[in-house]
């Protein structure tokens, strides 16, 4: 799941009498992603040919726009039924001719009709003539309703020979044999490599060709492979861009952090609820292949990943203590209900901040003394405020954990770099580089949050007129060191000026990239605000609670206001949580270079071979 299916690539010389059905069998298969061999004819030395387009195939081109503009013209509707037509299986050069005379018949019929129709308008204001154009127009829907399946299973045979005509042209030619290569799943190339043998009669030669991986020349395709639930992540993963063969998939990482960043800047039980509801009915409407116009079909299509982050959004809502931009802090069901119970939730505050603050005695602090460490206003929790924290009460609390959060994203990014240039053979590349790096970041982190952001505590305890001590100290340990370490690296891989620019560059990203994980303080604090705005326009305060006077002032303002917030801070939230995977994550160790796995695939809605 974390890296592409394994590929092989296959070769197989086939004598020509065998080749289209041949390539009907593989398209069958649906497993063969076809090279194209004129692409690469130098590595044959002259021994082949390119195969191209012969009389048979653009015979095939123009009948086949023939029938497709009969189809449009007689608005036939293009929908598998259970009763298939039985057709060859390699269809002669007699069973097209047949096609042809049969197409012109139909041709013929409603060209007249059309005609007529086309003569009557001329004179549609006189007695009688609009009833004859609606007889004509019943007679055109006659001949459509009779030559349906007819017009349809010769689209799908002509689309088919087309197919195999066009895949011809991706091989090779000698004077009697034809030569294919294409890449297989390794799980599936002892499938096809039998199937060729089997319809070639055993005449045909099959090999596996060994390939680098690591050539440039010729990569493997790229197969994902994730877990249909999580089908909507995988269109985010290549929305960016295919992952290269032997790259890492970040989308079973992207599953999990994706919904937690969402719901943290959308934290809300009513809104949640609200954007579970339109999940479920997109997802309904995946199932049953409702089609919503272009904006619908988004949400129908993402609506597992709506799912997830509607959940998350509910949760951290509960957590925030907010329904609705509503605080609910005072609701019995909230404080004495779940409250209590859940009310261990908030000592993970503590536990995270331990993570990054190493001054002895922290693990002993308690919420309110974590509070008054940091500067922070206490608001305690049930049965008197939220289970967690409000953020638009303690905005500083979620600025701290979006830093954290953030600089635990980015490490785990940079590790994934290491680990992809490891995987590559690049191991002097991957440890002076990404590898540095990594150690220079956890390092800068661990020692901004132990000296609060003091610049000047950093080097407190290691002056740097006393080398013995200073070479010791966690600065130069930590932050110098790994610092020295990958400008040597890079210098040695990437030349002087490029190595010093990049290393530049990394330090500029540490910082920026990390602070831009404030977004997340930022969207919660809009999202809650104008939540609460629109609440108090509407003549209620949102910090009392639901015990509220419902008035048609208030019922207008909030309509519009959730109206407002699930649209467009939905919208943001989302946005802004796909830019801290693409920008902030993606780019620190995921290329996504690769060409996606495309197997030639042939496939049947209106007929069956005989």
């Amino acid at each position: 799941m974390f890296k592409p299916v394994p590929m092989k690539k296959i070769r197989a010389i086939i004598y020509e009498k065998y080749i289209d059905d041949t390539i009907r069998t593989i398209g069958e298969l649906g497993v063969v992603h076809l090279i194209n061999i004129r692409d690469k004819l130098e590595e044959f030395e002259g021994k082949i040919t390119p195969v191209e387009p012969g009389e048979r195939y653009y015979k095939i081109l123009s009948l086949l726009s023939r029938v497709e503009r009969l189809i449009d013209d007689l608005q036939i509707k293009r929908k598998p039924t259970a009763k298939k037509t039985t057709v060859p299986r390699t269809p002669s050069d007699n069973f097209l001719d047949d096609i042809e005379k049969e197409v012109k018949q139909i041709e013929s019929e409603s060209t007249r009709i059309n005609k007529e129709i086309e003569a009557l308008k001329e004179k549609e204001d006189e007695p009688g003539v609009k009833k004859q154009i609606n007889s004509l127009r019943k007679q055109l829907d006659e001949i459509a309703e009779k030559n349906a399946t007819k017009l349809l299973t010769f689209e799908e045979v002509l689309k088919i020979e087309k197919e195999v005509e066009e895949t011809k042209t991706f091989m090779g030619k000698t004077e009697k044999t034809y030569i294919l290569e294409g890449w297989v799943p390794v799980e599936k190339v002892d499938e096809v490599t039998e199937t060729i043998l089997k319809v070639s009669g055993r005449s045909s030669i099959v090999e596996v060709v060994e390939s680098d991986e690591h050539e440039e020349k010729e990569k493997p395709p790229t197969l994902l492979k994730n877990p249909k639930a999580l089908e909507s992540y995988e269109t985010l993963t290549k929305s960016f861009g295919i992952p290269s063969y032997g790259e890492i998939d970040p989308t079973i990482l992207m599953s999990i952090t994706f919904p937690i960043f969402f719901g943290l800047m959308f934290g809300d039980i009513g809104h949640g609820l609200l954007l579970l509801i339109v999940s479920i009915l997109g997802f309904i409407g995946k199932r049953k292949n409702v089609d919503l116009g272009e904006i619908g079909n988004y949400i129908i299509k993402g609506s597992t990943l709506l799912l997830f982050c509607s959940i998350f959004s509910i949760f951290f809502g509960i957590l925030y203590g907010e329904f609705f931009g509503f605080s609910i802090y005072h609701e019995a069901w909230y404080a004495h209900g779940i409250g209590p119970p859940l009310s261990f939730l908030r000592n993970i505050l503590v536990y995270i901040f331990i993570l990054f603050d190493f001054d002895e005695g922290v693990i002993r602090l308690t919420n309110e003394e974590l509070c008054e460490k940091l500067g922070l206003e206490y608001i305690p929790g049930p049965p008197h405020g939220p289970i967690w924290f409000s953020p638009f009460h303690e905005p500083w609390m979620l600025f701290i954990l979006s830093i954290i959060i953030g600089a635990i994203h980015l490490s785990l990014g940079i590790f994934l770099d290491v680990v992809n240039k490891v995987r590559h053979g690049e191991y002097l590349e991957g440890i002076l580089g990404p590898g540095m790096w990594l150690w220079f970041y956890i390092g800068l982190i661990r020692i901004v949050f132990t000296k609060n952001i003091v610049f000047t505590e950093w080097f407190k305890d290691a002056p740097i007129s006393q080398p013995a001590k200073f070479v010791t100290s966690p600065v130069f340990l930590m932050l110098i060191l790994p610092l020295i370490l990958m400008f040597i690296g890079r210098v040695v891989t990437e030349g002087p000026i490029e190595g010093g620019m990049s290393v530049l560059e990394s330090l500029i990203e540490s910082i920026s990239n990390t602070i831009s994980y404030a977004r997340i303080l930022a969207l919660n604090m809009a999202h809650e605000g104008f939540s609460k705005t629109f609440i108090t326009l509407g003549g209620v305060s949102p910090e009392h609670g639901l015990a509220i006077t419902i008035t048609p002032v208030f019922i207008m303002s909030f309509l519009v206001g959730t109206i407002f917030v699930m649209v467009m801070e939905g919208l943001l939230s989302f946005i802004h949580t796909l830019r801290l995977h693409w920008v902030e994550w993606f780019l620190k160790f995921y290329e996504g270079e690769g060409i996606e796995f495309q197997p030639f695939k042939i496939e049947r809605y209106y007929t069956i071979t005989k």
